[in-house]
């Protein structure tokens, strides 16, 4: 692995990860909250 390849990650996606995390955490607290 080199170091160029570690650049070529875009901080969009690792914002998207983030986002999505967030988002399927706060659907499993509504779930919970449900049953």
């Amino acid at each position: 692995m080199n170091k160029g390849d570690r650049k070529r990650i875009p901080w969009k996606s690792l914002k998207d990860i983030i986002l999505a995390y967030r988002d399927t955490k706060k659907r499993v607290d509504v779930f919970a909250l449900s049953i």
